[in-house]
């Protein structure tokens, strides 16, 4: 018998009740994936107090998004999921968004959000709102119709999240949103390309960003915004269609090693490598009180013709409030 058929054939039951509790669900052809997923997941302990495993084997088409409940590891690192055309939800979400989840886990493999077979409409490869201890490592997350990660506080101070070693390519909206009340967060060995409207954007504080490259997107870069308490180090941006770094209400926080090169490829002079805001409106103020050291800009020939109207750029006042570090601005060679 074929090993993986005979391993779908006992889906549900290699559950055991030990704090290595795990389910192995392999792929069937034409069969219902995300309901098979789902009954794998929720045949889980339902009291546990340790993290479940359900560990896919197998290429799976969604007809349905998958909920994570509080204690769930989604092991994805022999696993493709695609959401099957005309789906209206994310592929991806935790079960109770308006209380919270906690200790969720999903590693490894490909999530493919199959945007051309959505429609109109944002839907995002993984959302989780307000949810606590999460643990996103070792995934490509491509072709969403929304985001291809967006992680949500929802106004809620929602605190531990790690993300690592994530590729996002080709979404229509940001290839990682992170935004709105969230708090302690680790982003660590992110790359974004291809993704419509922004690479990667940090919406919220008391974050630490390190090891990010958001290249050839055709919106911005990266998007740094009204937070306080960050820190942004090794942050590559280059060949994006807008702005490389837009920085936006930055406030006792900061950063170094920063380069961003031949950026405003859509709209060639139009947008800096790297600008400073000077927009007072957001919650936190203008960007103040906040030190950088080590920032490259401007045109460099190894990245192609040149594309933005300058290096970096100040809004009003906004210098006033940084203390920069070696800027090493580079002018057409």
């Amino acid at each position: 018998m074929n090993l993986k058929l005979f391993y779908s054939l006992i889906v549900l039951a290699t559950l055991c009740l030990s704090a290595d509790a795990e389910s192995l669900v392999v792929a069937q052809p034409g069969k219902a994936s995300a309901t098979t997923v789902q009954q794998a997941m929720d045949a889980l302990p339902a009291s546990r107090t340790f993290i479940g495993t359900v560990k896919l084997v197998g290429e799976f088409n969604l007809e349905k998004g998958l909920k994570l409940a509080d204690y769930t590891r989604l092991d994805l690192s022999e696993a493709r999921l695609v959401l099957a055309d005309g789906v209206k939800a994310p592929m991806i979400a935790n079960a109770d968004p308006e209380n919270g989840n906690r200790h969720i886990e999903i590693v490894g493999g490909v999530i493919d959000g199959n945007k051309t077979g959505q429609g109109a409409g944002d839907f995002h490869g993984i959302l989780l709102v307000r949810a606590e201890q999460v643990r996103i490592t070792d995934l490509d997350v491509m072709n969403c119709s929304g985001d291809g990660i967006r992680l949500n506080g929802k106004g809620e101070h929602t605190r531990d999240v790690q993300l690592r070693n994530l590729r996002l390519v080709g979404n229509n909206r940001c290839g990682l949103n992170v935004m709105w009340a969230e708090r302690n967060i680790f982003v660590s060995d992110i790359y974004a390309t291809g993704n419509k409207e922004l690479g990667i954007r940090s919406d919220h504080s008391e974050g630490l960003y390190q090891n990010i490259c958001a290249n050839a997107n055709k919106g911005h870069g990266i998007f740094i915004r009204n937070i306080f308490g960050g820190t942004y180090n090794n942050l590559t941006a280059s060949r994006n269609g807008g702005m490389g770094i837009h920085v936006q209400g930055v406030v006792c926080s900061r950063g170094c090693n920063w380069g961003a090169h031949n950026n405003s490829t859509q709209d060639p002079g139009k947008h800096a490598d790297i600008f400073f805001d000077s927009d007072d409106t957001l919650s936190y103020g203008v960007s103040k009180k906040t030190v950088l050291n080590n920032i490259t800009a401007g045109p460099y020939k190894q990245y192609g013709p040149a594309s933005e109207r300058t290096a970096v750029e100040f809004g009003k006042g906004v210098r006033d409030g940084l203390l920069i570090n070696n800027l090493l601005e580079l002018g057409n060679e």
